[in-house]
């Protein structure tokens, strides 16, 4: 929203109510500052805009306090939908964040690859091995790709190369998973 599109509204008659003339001009000067560093001439003239705004809003409500009531009861639902809106967000990322957390306590202790053996790998860590790799991110596919190269070329000459964790070697999984 803008001066520009408030006036262009008033022109074509869409205000019905001038609470939600209001609600616009407020709205202007609202991301007028937010988006606007303090020390900038557009949040100060915001401030300024605003405070003859509601000098001229409070000699009209003085004749209709019910309506500026009415003003506040809107402007309050509106921050209370925002307000839901992050909240809904920040549950969000609570969510991710338990997630990534859940997932970190189930990796296994890294190992030095200097002291990777062929021992045994579970099923467990097979399992934790294989969930990350579905995650992982792209930078380390060359690595994994080197690896492939050295322990498994065959795979790569194949279109779609299928890593089941119960048939490979554990030498070849622990590379993988240092």
């Amino acid at each position: 929203m803008d001066l520009t599109q408030i006036k262009q509204k008033i022109l074509n008659n869409q205000y019905n109510d001038p609470d939600d003339f209001e609600y616009d001009v407020r709205l202007v000067w609202d991301n007028a500052k937010k988006f606007n560093d303090r020390s900038n001439d557009i949040h100060q003239m915001a401030i300024f805009l605003e405070k003859r705004f509601d000098k001229k809003m409070s000699q009209i409500y003085e004749t209709d306090s019910d309506r500026r009531v009415k003003t506040l009861e809107l402007r309050l639902q509106e921050l209370k939908k925002k307000q839901q809106k992050r909240n809904e967000r920040i549950a969000l990322y609570e969510k991710k964040y338990d997630d990534i957390k859940r997932k970190e306590d189930k990796l296994p202790p890294l190992r030095d690859p200097d002291t990777l053996n062929d021992a045994e790998m579970t099923m467990d860590e097979k399992d934790v091995l294989f969930e990350l790799f579905k995650d992982l991110p792209k930078e380390y596919f060359p690595g994994i790709i080197k690896i492939l190269e050295t322990e498994k070329p065959d795979l790569l000459n194949q279109v779609h190369a299928v890593l089941d964790p119960s048939h490979m070697e554990n030498i070849f999984l622990r590379r993988i998973e240092s």
